[in-house]
């Protein structure tokens, strides 16, 4: 295809983005997974995903402000040290309630925040152990890869706070948010063995390997990414998959992907390779309609602007 390489040029020929409002195309009727329903959608896919994800990460910064808290009660005597271990174990615990239960926009940065400043801590713990250990004594050396890790999760969330702020501007109603979950639970359970419309690919962008799976619709697709991390609705279009070899001693296709404005290499087995071809290669009919996601959904919503979360 003459765009592969140029995921701003695929883009581009895609129509521009409409803000809707849930009731504005379909009365009180969820909209249908179409290409014209597409933004509205994923407006309120957005919004789930940044609750769920909220809602884990509180659960995770409670369980690392309780073993935090713990560690620094536990000292033998009391310094500023001991005391800075403790109020960043409190921050963190009072920040995972505040997420867990009400999460909202405004959460996603104070998550960030403490999320960094816990990985620096851990950083600087373990140089201060590396450089003033006494001979013999090796420091942990799980504590660098955590502390990567919980400063790359706290950078991640801070740069989600737009995308979640501009989705929040609508709330989903209860009605539109079980077909969002039903959806991503059917997509996330199915396989391409038993779904004529599914595929299941790994992408490896630069943000490192991901695990997705498409419902393929006749004008776009479906995907959800690691059951929950992410999810999409992508028209044809904005998705490109292209082999460039195979797998050593595997039943997989080595393929560049490119999803949306992301572009990354990845495999696909070749069921799916082949499905992902005869879809991108078809002329969608104006008069295709595209089945029910899942199946049993209850396709009634009403839902009304809300100024937060």
């Amino acid at each position: 295809m003459s765009n592969f390489n140029d995921p701003q040029a695929v883009a581009a020929t895609a129509p521009p983005p409409q803000m809707l409002g849930y009731l504005s195309l379909a009365g009180e009727e969820v909209p249908a997974p179409t290409r014209e329903n597409a933004y509205l959608l994923q407006q309120a896919a957005d919004f789930r995903v940044g609750q769920r994800t909220l809602r884990k990460s509180g659960i995770w910064d409670i369980v690392w402000g309780v073993i935090i808290v713990a560690s620094g009660a536990s000292a033998t005597r009391f310094s500023v040290f001991t005391v800075a271990i403790l109020i960043i174990g409190l921050m963190l615990i009072a920040v995972g309630v505040w997420i867990a239960l009400a999460p909202a926009p405004l959460g996603l940065i104070f998550d960030g925040i403490a999320l960094i400043i816990v990985g620096l801590w851990n950083g600087g713990i373990f140089w201060l152990n590396l450089t003033y250990a006494p001979k013999g004594h090796s420091p942990n050396g799980y504590l660098p890869i955590i502390a990567i890790a919980q400063f790359a999760w706290g950078i991640q969330r801070l740069v989600k706070y737009r995308r979640f702020a501009e989705a929040a501007a609508l709330r989903p109603s209860p009605q539109l948010t079980k077909w969002l979950d039903d959806t991503i639970k059917s997509i996330s359970k199915s396989k391409p063995a038993d779904n004529p419309q599914a595929i299941e690919f790994h992408f490896k962008p630069f943000s490192g390997l991901q695990v997705w799976k498409a419902l393929l619709l006749p004008d776009l697709a479906i995907l959800v990414r690691d059951k929950i991390l992410d999810f999409r609705l992508l028209p044809r279009e904005s998705i490109q998959i292209r082999q460039i070899g195979k797998v050593m001693m595997q039943k997989r296709l080595k393929a560049e992907i490119v999803l949306g404005k992301q572009k990354g290499k990845g495999t696909i087995s070749p069921l799916s390779m082949e499905r992902y071809e005869q879809w991108a290669g078809a002329v969608p009919s104006a008069a295709a309609v595209p089945p029910p996601v899942p199946t049993g959904a209850v396709p009634v919503i009403a839902s009304v602007p809300s100024s937060g979360v």
